[in-house]
């Protein structure tokens, strides 16, 4: 609870221990009235901020800018244009990015996963959630998350066309880094 004080609506949520880490890392940051909206949704910017910053990096708009035609010197722009010189991001099949566009779970995990540099299977059948079957295009970034231990579900539907939100893409990312950092065994250790 460190930072529970600079951050007045984490307080008792599920993800408070992920949300308070990254916030005391500078990988996400709350908004001017001192809240962290846990529950609101996260848009493509704002993703590639938080996968960029979380791998410890700052790029600069001078360096890095104008890669999508929607996507010139924005705020977001050094992060987005990182991502996609990493192969993290390729945009749409019309050739842009969509910042402001909301990013659905499927999205956002892989996204991670390929921030994350981790592998995927080539073939695989086995189950992965109720809602994620080995046709889906996005099963081997959500199968490769779950084998990871990045994901708070396990067994059930994963809703990958829902929404991601604040506090779920903490949550994920902060399991990439301590997982990536100490092992998985840490991760369970710290949870508990």
């Amino acid at each position: 609870t460190a930072f529970a004080e600079n951050l007045s609506d984490i307080n008792a949520n599920k993800n408070q221990t992920a949300i308070e880490y990254l916030y005391s890392k500078n990988v996400i940051s709350g908004y001017p009235d001192g809240t962290f909206k846990p529950e609101n949704t996260v848009n493509r910017a704002e993703l590639m901020k938080i996968l960029v910053a979380g791998k410890g990096i700052q790029p600069t708009v001078e360096e890095y800018n104008n890669c999508f035609p929607d996507v010139t010197t924005e705020w977001f722009a050094p992060f987005v244009c990182y991502a996609k010189i990493k192969g993290w991001v390729s945009g749409y099949p019309d050739g842009t990015f969509q910042a402001a566009k909301q990013v659905n779970k499927a999205e956002a995990i892989k996204m991670l996963v390929n921030a994350e540099g981790f592998a995927l299977p080539q073939k695989f059948d086995e189950y992965i959630f109720n809602d994620v079957t080995s046709t889906n295009w996005f099963a081997p970034f959500i199968l490769v998350a779950k084998q990871k231990g990045l994901l708070e579900e396990t067994d059930g539907n994963y809703y990958p066309s829902g929404v991601m939100k604040r506090a779920e893409i903490s949550e994920n990312i902060y399991r990439a880094i301590i997982i990536n950092e100490n092992g998985f065994q840490a991760f369970l250790q710290n949870k508990n």
